[in-house]
């Protein structure tokens, strides 16, 4: 997944990068928590920032927890719109779990997008989907089920 963020914030501009970094600050900040994981994200869109001073000041904000930042809509083509909703999504899930504060600060990044409530709304269902689906899925070491996995969906009649 490292390799895959570090092409698709390649391919930000700076009025982009610069948007993403504010979101993912309030995503990081939503729970109260501040995790490691969720950091990662932020250092690698801060340091593809140009302008410092604005690095300091999305520092800063994450450091103080000052939300006085405004987010403003982002008029970009709907791809990258879609990626970027699914972006904030993989941060807030980067602890394993998908949190109330998080989910609405998504909400309100996706329609700073222009996505409605609905679609936003699926997308993170969709990913605490398959964060539940990684907690409970279970393979041997071939990667198959292993027999008693396999049988003990069945019920034999007697």
């Amino acid at each position: 997944m490292k390799e895959i963020f570090h092409l698709f914030v390649k391919s930000l501009g700076e009025e982009e990068m610069e948007w993403m970094a504010w979101g993912v600050a309030e995503v990081i900040l939503a729970d109260g928590r501040v995790v490691t994981p969720e950091m990662y994200f932020l250092k690698v869109l801060l340091y593809n920032v140009r302008e410092k001073e604005k690095v300091m000041d999305i520092s800063n904000y994450v450091i103080e927890k000052n939300r006085k930042h405004q987010i403003e809509f982002l008029d970009v083509d709907d791809d990258l719109a879609i990626e970027m909703l699914q972006f904030f999504v993989k941060v807030a899930a980067a602890d394993g779990v998908i949190s109330p504060e998080e989910e609405k600060v998504i909400i309100f990044l996706g329609s700073r997008l222009g996505f409605d409530y609905t679609v936003t709304s699926e997308i993170i269902q969709t990913y605490k989907k398959i964060l539940n689906w990684k907690k409970h899925a279970k393979r041997n070491r071939k990667g198959s089920l292993t027999a008693s996995e396999i049988y003990s969906g069945f019920k034999l009649k007697g």
